[in-house]
């Protein structure tokens, strides 16, 4: 005898929020956000390098009852490890299921710190706050969290929104000028996928950009922000049109991950960007015009220092990377196709493509010319 038993689980769940982004703004919509959540216990993650910069900040801002947890900097301290010591400081701290987890740092902290909440007490309340510009622009905003494993970049993670993000121009006044170039990859390829007049935009406002002008630098993030919030909103999850983020990260986490993390996220995103939009042209989408314009802004940012490092790569282990992607169908390494500035190809509801190993190799040696 066999029996069913329906578990019916259709519902509607609105896990919208707003994105603030201005000057000065850290403290007052921090109190704000804290107003409307009233949380019960607050957490603070951070590392050890802006600890020390904001530590009075901090301290002035959440006051004396809320926890302040800090790692050692580091992509490398981005694991499991790392998280179940976070993990017991939470339990430590008393955190129970209406608390907050505030992530205050760069993409590692806000990827970590909304892993944690995604599995403390089976999901917490957080909020983003990211003081680099490739979290401001980027991470920070739809999402996704996680850790590294031995497998791979962001493998072990899930699917946890924060309640808001606030984005403070400010901190990047601290910024290493590395850093705020490693951002740019990601505005770079909002503009490339979505939109070419803030290509142009960013093409042209380059100066203002490098000199953190205050009014430029708000402009652009939301215009990055507005890019990637449409997207998000349209597909969470990464069904369809999600995948159009992952421009020039198929290739570009592959070497990433075959440097040893040596080549930071943006820097080898801008390879792996410059590289698929070398395939786009290959197969006839991509106009040499449009390639040698999209390379052009890439190295105006400086974003193509590392080029040269891809052809002393490992390719084999660049391959393997590529081979063990989370967004690959089937075993095929899949990629974005550009066939102009501003748009991405689209087929049946599909905007990834599988990508041949030649053509992966191909492009790599044409990288490394820049």
């Amino acid at each position: 005898m066999i029996k069913t038993v329906p578990v019916s689980l259709n519902r509607t769940i609105d896990d919208s929020y707003e994105i603030s982004i201005g000057a000065g703004i850290f403290s007052e919509k921090v109190q704000g956000v804290f107003s409307t959540l009233k949380p019960t216990r607050v957490a603070i993650v951070t590392d050890t390098h802006l600890y020390k910069i904001y530590r009075d900040t901090l301290n002035v801002t959440f006051g004396n009852d809320a926890r302040i947890i800090v790692y050692p900097a580091g992509e490398s301290k981005k694991n499991f490890r790392t998280i179940n010591g976070m993990f017991g400081e939470l339990q430590e701290a008393g955190l129970d299921r209406k608390s907050c987890i505030v992530a205050f740092g760069g993409g590692v902290t806000g990827d970590m710190a909304g892993f944690l909440a995604g599995i403390f007490l089976r999901g917490v309340r957080f909020i983003q706050v990211p003081t680099s510009l490739l979290a401001m622009v980027d991470s920070s905003t739809g999402g996704k969290t996680g850790v590294d494993t031995p497998g791979g970049k962001n493998l072990m993670g899930v699917f946890h929104q924060p309640k808001s993000v606030i984005i403070d121009t400010d901190f990047l006044r601290t910024l290493p000028k590395r850093e705020l170039i490693n951002g740019m990859a990601e505005v770079v390829k909002h503009g490339i996928i979505a939109d070419r007049d803030y290509f142009t935009l960013v093409e042209k406002k380059r100066t203002k950009i490098k000199k953190l002008d205050p009014d430029t630098m708000i402009e652009v993030i939301s215009g990055s922000c507005r890019i990637k919030s449409a997207v998000v909103s349209a597909d969470e999850k990464e069904a369809g049109l999600r995948q159009t983020l992952n421009f020039g990260h198929t290739i570009g986490h592959a070497v990433e991950a075959a440097s040893d993390f040596k080549i930071p996220h943006g820097y080898a995103v801008a390879i792996g960007m410059a590289a698929e939009a070398y395939i786009s042209q290959k197969r006839g989408y991509l106009s040499g015009k449009e390639f040698e314009r999209i390379t052009r802004v890439l190295k105006a940012y400086g974003l193509l220092k590392y080029a040269a490092l891809s052809d002393k790569l490992d390719a084999g282990r660049i391959i393997h990377a590529s081979a063990r992607d989370k967004k690959n169908v089937a075993s095929n390494v899949r990629f974005v196709v550009i066939p102009e500035i501003g748009k991405v190809r689209e087929e049946n509801g599909v905007y990834s493509f599988d990508m041949k190993e030649g053509e992966l190799l191909d492009a790599l040696q044409k990288v490394k010319e820049f």
